[in-house]
């Protein structure tokens, strides 16, 4: 699945990986899940840069696991530096441990981090629109 959007967008969105609605539209985030992000945002779709750790689908792990992540790194790190955007939006807790090796969305939803990946870039992690799609409480 490729990003979308501008590499000299303010902010970029970091998601997990596709799910089947992403890789039917080739769209990152196109599917409920990503409806409500953008609704949530109140940003257009245009204005940010979207991309996801993991590029590949997966029926088996539909949430990528460690070493997947792991795997992803380098080129994810090579993908984003060529990226303007000073701020990531690390939606759901693979997101953020890609970006920033913090592992509970819980404690560090909605702080701005130093990313690890990106040495000077900030980090915002969200709750995945997927589980506020199940849990409304956590949008």
């Amino acid at each position: 699945m490729k990003p979308t959007g501008s590499l000299g967008s303010a902010i970029a969105i970091v998601g997990a990986r596709p799910g089947e609605d992403e890789v039917r539209t080739g769209i990152p985030f196109s599917g409920p899940s990503g409806q409500l992000l953008w609704r949530l945002l109140g940003i257009p779709r245009t204005e940010v840069y979207t991309t996801n750790v993991r590029k590949d689908f997966s029926r088996t792990n539909p949430t990528p696991t460690q070493a997947e992540i792991l795997e992803a790194l380098p080129s994810l790190r090579s993908e984003l530096e060529s990226c303007a955007a000073n701020v990531y939006i690390a939606v759901g807790a693979q997101a953020l441990v890609a970006l920033t090796g913090n592992t509970s969305i819980e404690k560090w939803r909605g702080s701005v981090l130093s990313s690890t990946l990106l040495p000077g870039r900030k980090v915002i992690g969200v709750y995945h629109t997927a589980a506020a799609l199940r849990e409304w409480y956590l949008t």
